[in-house]
């Protein structure tokens, strides 16, 4: 009697330890979902992160090359100017010399 009084213990622990393992499997594999879950998450915000990071490194060089070639081009625009203003000068200053000469 004793020893079937231990078995039924026994089965009752086991039953019990059977209850916990499945619901330890179960609390496992809602973690392990959880755990895909975020990863999947990370890499999509790590793929948002690369695009984000490419249009931005491309709309930057975009914008240097626009500011360079507008710079180059006032450069061009200021040496222009620049030697349309010194043959201005020259033919006033040749004008200005012929007149002193008439007058002398």
């Amino acid at each position: 009697e004793a020893k079937l009084k231990e078995n039924e213990e026994l089965a009752l622990k086991c039953a019990a330890m059977e209850k916990t393992l499945l619901s330890v499997q179960s609390e496992k594999s809602e973690l392990d979902a959880m755990y895909d879950a975020l990863q999947q998450k990370i890499e999509r915000a790590k793929t948002q992160y690369d695009e984000l990071h490419t249009r931005f490194e491309q709309q930057a060089n975009e914008a240097d090359a626009k500011l360079k070639a507008t710079m180059v081009q006032h450069v061009r625009q200021y040496d222009a100017l620049r030697t349309e203003n010194e043959t201005a000068k020259a033919a006033l200053t040749a004008k200005y010399d012929a007149l002193c000469a008439e007058k002398t």
